[in-house]
């Protein structure tokens, strides 16, 4: 999913949304290294 911010003309906006946009993705790297942490995990039983 990508977001069009074109139509914004305030620049503290379109910083804003970069900056939830990051946000977002760090979580979403987060969940990953935390699932293959866990996988990792499962298969060195």
């Amino acid at each position: 999913m990508s977001l069009d911010l074109s139509h914004l003309e305030d620049t503290d906006i379109r910083k804003a949304a970069a900056a939830g946009i990051s946000e977002i993705e760090r979580n979403a790297w987060a969940v990953t290294i935390a699932a293959t942490e866990r996988h990792s995990t499962h298969h060195a039983d």
